[in-house]
């Protein structure tokens, strides 16, 4: 299980990312960056976690997938990858599901 404090910032980036879908804006930079780093909180929650008592190493991988993802949008050579940032949100919704 994660912290209030990052399943919190999890559900902040799951925000973020439905909005920038439903929205689509031309600068999408400081949001998406504003995302990932909701997501790569909640993935040093993990971390901690993992080094602490072994558990959550499968949520800490699902997490680490996710910030590869949503940074991997960012970056394109054109455009920007929307679809990425839709697998990031769609992760994100599944990964608060299941806890």
């Amino acid at each position: 299980m994660i912290t209030p404090k990052a399943r919190q910032a999890a559900a902040a980036a799951l925000d973020r990312l439905d909005r920038l879908l439903a929205e689509r804006p031309h600068e999408v930079h400081a949001d998406l960056s504003e995302a990932v780093r909701s997501i790569a909180g909640v993935r040093d929650d993990l971390i901690q976690q993992v080094r602490a008592d072994g558990s959550g190493r499968h949520l800490l991988d699902w997490v680490n997938q996710l910030v590869s993802v949503a940074v991997s949008a960012e970056f394109p050579v054109t455009g920007l990858h929307w679809d990425r940032v839709e697998k990031t949100r769609d992760g994100l919704r599944a990964l608060l599901a299941a806890l």
